[in-house]
């Protein structure tokens, strides 16, 4: 299993096309969960073609697999700031910030 589901015509798109399918998808994950998702509405929300997305993945599974990736680089940058910038602290102080910024992500990408 690729780590990067998205084919190669997905990297050759504009920037703001692809945040436009990746929002699209997430937006639709995000309200209708995997199992509901519909492509249909996620291209309709992105404004593209069905076929497009096909050619960007492969299936659902493969966009549904690209935004977690995506979700778990931004938790993974946010741990790894903290670790960062309290590596001179006590091990409670660190687990505190550790779970500040936790929370804080979640509250900034509900």
């Amino acid at each position: 299993m690729s780590q990067e589901p998205a084919r190669d015509t997905f990297w050759h798109l504009p920037p703001d096309k692809q945040e436009r399918v990746l929002d699209a998808a997430l937006a639709e994950f995000a309200d209708q969960g995997y199992h509901q998702a519909s492509l249909n509405r996620l291209v309709a929300r992105a404004g593209i073609a069905k076929g497009s997305l096909y050619q960007y993945f492969p299936k659902k599974d493969g966009i549904f697999r690209h935004i977690f990736q995506l979700a778990l680089n931004l938790v993974r940058q946010t741990l790894v700031e903290v670790k960062e910038t309290t590596e001179n602290e006590i091990l409670f102080i660190r687990l505190e910030k550790s779970l500040k910024a936790g929370v804080r992500f979640l509250q900034e990408h509900p």
